[in-house]
């Protein structure tokens, strides 16, 4: 019966814990964009990218939180150094309630799996700007709950970031649809769900009942 159907799908591992949509309906135009980045800061996940997009965004009305450490923390805090609309949090145990004031989150990273934040970031309803690679764009559907770029395609990332920043109902609506996908996919038990339906296919393609 297991030659039936597929062996291999795609089932996400959804998130652990859940928990009240905290997310503002309708975020103030008036106030600047809110873009987050979180993760080690190390190479893999190209926080200096982070970086040079807001130095090269450093006339937008944006405002940018960079929340992790790692071993090029001195090395960022250093080119950050004179661009004060960026803000270093290094740990945080609360992130996901912080998450709940962000607008955006910027994911260059260059090797992920699918990362945690960015399941997270969905449950708050943040739109999400990330790398084409691995598990990113199996979760961000590309100009609906964010953007997608090539790894490390500096400019890409720059226009994605203006383009929300000038278009906040834009952003706003890739921020809800980005809920709603974390509603239909990544919930808690959505994976339980996933697995039963996997499991229970063929028996009900061989006509075999339950016992």
């Amino acid at each position: 019966p297991l030659d039936l159907v597929p062996k291999f799908r795609w089932i996400c591992g959804g998130m652990i814990e859940d928990g009240p949509w905290r997310k503002r309906l309708r975020p103030d135009p008036n106030r600047p964009l809110c873009v987050f980045f979180c993760g080690t800061l190390e190479p893999r996940k190209a926080p200096e990218i982070a970086l040079e997009v807001a130095r090269r965004l450093a006339a937008e009305k944006i405002e940018w939180h960079v929340f992790g450490e790692g071993p090029m923390q001195a090395e960022l805090e250093q080119r950050a150094a004179g661009l004060p609309q960026v803000r270093f949090h290094g740990h945080v145990s609360d992130l996901g309630e912080r998450m709940s004031e962000a607008d955006v989150l910027l994911l260059p990273s260059r090797g992920e799996c699918l990362p945690l934040v960015l399941l997270m970031a969905m449950r708050e309803g943040l739109a999400v700007i990330g790398s084409r690679v691995a598990g990113i764009p199996e979760a961000v559907v590309d100009g609906s709950t964010g953007i997608c770029c090539a790894p490390d395609d500096i400019g890409a990332f720059t226009d994605a970031v203006r383009d929300l920043a000038r278009n906040r109902g834009r952003c706003s609506e890739m921020g809800l649809a980005s809920r709603r996908r974390y509603e239909a996919e990544f919930r808690p038990g959505r994976m339980l769900e996933k697995l039963i339906q996997f499991y229970e296919q063929p028996r009900q393609t061989a006509g075999v009942n339950p016992p």
